[in-house]
């Protein structure tokens, strides 16, 4: 059996047996920063020395009821099951108390060897805790007539993260930069709400360790723009976030217990070892004649993890990181051309196709929820008329009405119903716009 009150039986079927039920979910948030900077200019140097400070909490009580409940025919198949325990019609009840406080001090200081060549070097050390505190009243998730106490978990972590980089500007129209950064996303501490959940309590921050080389630059007369950047960034301890495996039903007339099934709906936090991505990124505008504009915006990206880890199950080396498409670009042609409407007077017309590789929603081996993200392509139009004071626009989106599915979420597949949630683009759009400007 499970926490869904329409599990909890067995040879019935699941029609006819509808509930009324609402839910009510009370929530309140407070947050105070506090930022302080103190920085100084000079025609040699610059540097700025701050300190930063964030104390935030969430509540929430989260109620779900369904008072004709006792007059269904589960209820009569629960009790036949489980005499002894009774079904409340309130049959969840959980409360979430979250506090979390960091701080932290920075310094950057950027030196200029000569009119043309610079290094900028920073600094961040930070300090951060979360202490949660959560409570689950229903429904059976240790045995029938059992309940498990609150859960206390604490997280947070203390560390420093550097920045260094260099330019140089060849010319007036061209400059090369290397940049080793590090990141990080914070550590915290999961909501276990049974003692079966494979995932701990508190999870350990991810660090990112970035290097990347790049170039900016204008060439024949300002006419062709060319930036490109390549970079290779590794992470220790990568962050996903996976649905709890022990959400499933069990089989039938099968208690909850450390056969990992039957448990309620959560989403936690896992460290999953150490991941890499090696990427391109490429930004080009070229304006050949006085009337046609081209451009292209491209990303070539490989993500995977870097070496054998096992959290649930094992997540083998080279397995891709979720929600990364190889390959995404955006490229565009407009062309314009004087019209005898108004002084100074234009019309133009605009191309823009846009491109996304497939992706996977999660990482491979969480199997049950996973679902690969189809690859698509998406063609906008636009026809215009615009002079110095206003603008008319015609637009065509999404032209050949592509369905991309954007997300596909993993945690809300539901295993026993088949119901999932999915984010999709707009579907095809026309549109007038009209823009007029005052000085």
């Amino acid at each position: 059996c499970s926490y869904y009150a329409t599990y909890c039986w067995s040879g019935t079927t699941v029609y006819d047996q509808d509930t009324i039920g609402f839910n009510t979910l009370n929530q309140k948030n407070d947050r105070f920063t506090q930022e302080i900077r103190l920085s100084s200019s000079t025609d040699k140097y610059n540097w700025v020395l701050g300190a930063f400070y964030e104390d935030k909490s969430e509540d929430w009580v989260y109620r779900a009821r369904t008072p004709d409940f006792l007059d269904s025919l589960a209820y009569y198949t629960w009790t036949s099951y489980y005499a002894a325990s009774g079904v409340d019609p309130s049959w969840w009840l959980s409360a979430d108390s979250t506090d979390w406080e960091q701080w932290a001090v920075f310094g950057n200081f950027t030196y200029n060897f000569t009119d043309s060549f610079s290094a900028e070097i920073g600094y961040r050390y930070f300090d951060q805790e979360v202490d949660r505190l959560y409570l689950v009243d229903k429904p059976f998730i240790v045995a029938p007539g059992v309940w498990p106490d609150a859960t206390s978990p604490q997280g947070g972590n203390k560390d420093s993260v550097p920045k260094i980089s260099f330019s140089w500007d060849i010319d007036d129209d061209k400059m090369i930069y290397l940049l080793y950064s590090e990141g990080f996303r914070a550590g915290g501490a999961n909501r276990n709400r049974t003692p079966f959940t494979e995932f701990p309590q508190a999870y350990e921050p991810d660090l990112l360790k970035n290097i990347e080389v790049g170039l900016k630059s204008l060439w024949w007369d300002n006419r062709l723009q060319l930036n490109a950047t390549l970079y290779r960034g590794d992470w220790e301890n990568y962050q996903i976030e996976v649905l709890d495996p022990s959400f499933q039903p069990c089989d039938p007339g099968e208690v909850p217990d450390v056969d990992l099934c039957g448990q309620p709906f959560q989403i936690m936090v896992a460290n999953v070892g150490d991941a890499q991505q090696t990427g391109i990124e490429l930004d080009v505008r070229l304006v050949p004649t006085d009337n046609i504009d081209l451009g292209l915006n491209l990303n070539y990206v490989e993500a995977e993890t870097s070496q054998d880890f096992e959290v649930t199950t094992v997540v083998e080396k080279g397995t891709k990181l979720p929600n990364v498409p190889e390959l995404k670009f955006n490229t565009y042609m407009q062309y314009n051309w004087p019209v005898s409407a108004g002084q100074g007077a234009d019309m133009y017309f605009r191309v823009q196709y846009s491109w996304q590789d497939e992706s996977r929603n999660q990482l491979e081996q969480f199997d049950d929820t996973t679902f690969i993200q189809d690859s698509f392509g998406i063609a906008d139009l636009k026809l215009g008329l615009r002079t110095g004071d206003w603008v008319l626009e015609a637009s065509l989106n999404n032209a050949f009405d592509e369905r991309a599915e954007l997300y596909n979420s993993p945690f809300f597949f539901d295993p026993f119903f088949g119901g999932r949630r999915v984010n999709v683009n707009r579907p095809r759009e026309f549109g007038v716009r009209f823009a007029y400007y005052w000085d």
